[in-house]
């Protein structure tokens, strides 16, 4: 076994059980947490590729990617780590079942909407990672894993982002334009010249074939060697699958020829149109599965806008953006005009509270006034407006004389007077120079003067 024998504890807390697979870079191994009891799968990079930085720094990425994509397409990363023997490695979620490969060499070619429908699962695990401005650049039917699940239908999900790209360039280092990386039978024209230099639309012409390799049970382009094949990748038409299964719908075989296309900006423009073209010929579900497609690219974007530069394609990036929004002339004037209405209304309840309390101190200064003893006095001095506000020691004055004359014999005489001469003072007029006040403090306070 490369790597780790059998009972042999990694990392001091998984123990060893078999080995899964192998491939180029490494070995997949079944292990246990000791601690947990939980079975995982463990991916160790071979010892010649340990020893290589670059690759070190491509595998270990993969964690950080996979781990950073919500999706239940996406293999799920739990650990990751160096062994006891300096051999990095990843810990991602135990799947049962098989992968898509071996699924078409078992059963042949998939029925149509079946192949759709595992098309579209794909699409929503990859569309996760293109609105991560992830770029897979090894999509093949060995990466795409059918899942059993207890009680449940078996899920698709992505596997191996050990080398994908991101479209920031912050990793640019990592791959030379003169290495080609990813499997020859499934690249890109643009990836096949140039490994830099591929966006989110290599990854739909590698499902494109993907889709054709499901309904035709063969790939779509083959030839006796890898140099042959990379030729005829890069020059020869896309086929239609209709040639060699006339059943397919003529639509679905357009759409998969389009997403094949040898130019980039021939192909959809990203994978939710790739998605909804080609789910009217899936399931029952397909439709809705191709609105996931749409909403896992619109869902995840990067907060801040893109500084990268830009790729040396004459198309705009097809992998969404959230920009900041702009605040166009008309925006800022109906901003302003709120802004001006609400200073209005204030200022108009700052001036009607001020003539409130200016009305309700010249009325309860006539109110008081007329409450004494002697009526007449508001009568009286009417030239003098300041003249109707009784003072305190007045008031208190009034009151005892009022004791006084309950006290009296004359007191239901004089309380009868009393009486008279206040309701005839309430009838009374307000003198002109309080009305004069009023209005006066009507214009002081922003009023108009009728």
């Amino acid at each position: 076994m490369s790597g780790a024998e059998l009972d042999t504890l990694l990392m001091g807390k998984y123990r060893v059980e078999r080995q899964l697979g192998s491939g180029g870079m490494g070995v997949v191994l079944e292990a246990t947490h000791v601690a947990l009891g939980q079975t995982v799968a463990v991916k160790l990079l071979n010892a010649e590729h340990a020893r290589s930085p670059d690759v070190v720094t491509r595998f270990l990425r993969e964690a950080r990617i996979a781990a950073t994509l919500p999706s239940e397409h996406v293999a799920r990363v739990s650990d990751v780590g160096v062994t006891e023997s300096g051999q990095p490695c990843i810990v991602m979620e135990r799947l049962i079942g098989r992968d898509l490969d071996a699924e078409i060499a078992s059963r042949g070619p998939l029925p149509t909407a079946e192949a759709v429908d595992l098309m579209l699962e794909a699409c929503e695990g990859v569309a996760m990672a293109h609105a991560h401005n992830l770029v897979h650049r090894d999509l093949k039917p060995a990466n795409l894993f059918l899942a059993e699940r207890p009680l449940r239908p078996r899920v698709l999900k992505v596997l191996d982002f050990g080398l994908s790209k991101e479209d920031s360039g912050q990793h640019a280092g990592l791959t030379g334009s003169e290495t080609v990386f990813g499997t020859p039978q499934y690249m890109s024209p643009e990836q096949i010249q140039s490994t830099k230099n591929v966006d989110a639309r290599s990854d739909q012409h590698a499902l494109g074939m993907i889709l054709y390799e499901m309904l035709a049970a063969q790939p779509p382009y083959s030839a006796p060697s890898v140099t042959q094949l990379i030729v005829v990748i890069a020059t020869h038409p896309p086929p239609h699958v209709r040639l060699v299964r006339p059943d397919v719908p003529a639509g679905l075989d357009e759409a998969i020829a389009r997403a094949m296309a040898k130019r980039a900006s021939d192909r959809f423009p990203d994978l939710a149109a790739f998605a909804a073209a080609i789910a009217p010929f899936g399931g029952p579900d397909a439709r809705l599965r191709a609105k996931l497609v749409a909403q896992a690219l619109s869902t995840h974007f990067d907060r801040e806008p893109s500084t990268r530069s830009q790729q040396p394609t004459d198309e705009a990036p097809t992998v969404p953006v959230l920009q900041p929004a702009l605040q166009t002339h008309s925006a800022v004037t109906s901003s302003a005009k709120l802004l001006d209405g609400r200073r209005a209304r204030s200022t108009r309840v700052a001036i009607g509270v001020a003539v409130a309390a200016v009305i309700t101190t010249i009325v309860g200064a006539v109110v008081l006034g007329t409450q004494g003893d002697e009526p007449a006095v508001l009568a009286e001095t009417s030239s003098n407006a300041t003249a109707a506000l009784p003072s305190p020691t007045a008031t208190a004055q009034q009151i005892a004389e009022s004791n006084d004359a309950n006290a009296s014999p004359s007191a239901s005489a004089s309380a009868v007077g009393t009486a008279k001469t206040s309701k005839a003072s309430h009838d009374t007029k307000p003198p002109q120079k309080i009305k004069d006040s009023v209005k006066t403090s009507v214009e002081t306070f922003g009023g108009k003067r009728k």
